[in-house]
């Protein structure tokens, strides 16, 4: 194991500890918290959330193949993840992810690939456009065309 690997996580772990010690999180309580959560539902959510990060990488690997850039499923799966943790690191209106999985196909693949997986990040940001105006106004539509609608929620909707 190299310096840098055993050395990232032991400032991880001591810049959480200086949060703690700051802000003097009660350790204790968030136990107790713990105590009382549903953990069903959560693991629920955690399988629900893979499988949609799992099925969002199918739909752009299915049209980065089609471009003759060819990666597995595991590959396209890892690189969608890795993308998420750099759009979570770096507020740039979630391109930095994109322009991460840019650089590492770039990098494996060679620069000759940059232009098809820009073509392919484009058009697949465009198709999950798409679809969620089609499922907003399939939902806005639904939420007219029912009568009982309580006056609240179509103040807030129109």
């Amino acid at each position: 194991m190299g310096k840098k690997t055993l050395l990232m996580p032991l400032i991880g772990i001591a810049a959480f500890l200086i949060y703690i010690f700051i802000f003097q999180v009660d350790i204790g309580a968030i136990f107790e918290e713990l105590k009382s959560v549903n953990l069903y539902i959560y693991l629920i959510a955690v399988i629900i959330s893979l499988l949609e990060v799992f099925l969002f990488s199918l739909s752009w690997r299915a049209l980065i193949n089609f471009l003759d850039v060819k990666l597995s499923v595991i590959k396209s799966y890892l690189l969608v993840w890795s993308g998420i943790f750099v759009d979570t690191l770096v507020p740039a209106e979630s391109i930095s992810g994109e322009a991460m999985r840019i650089y590492l196909i770039a990098k494996e693949k060679g620069n000759n690939t940059c232009g098809r997986v820009v073509a392919s990040l484009v058009t697949h940001r465009m198709l999950g456009m798409m679809m969620n105006v089609i499922i907003l106004i399939a939902g806005m539509s639904l939420l007219y065309t029912e009568g009982h609608i309580d006056p609240l929620v179509r103040n807030i909707v129109s």
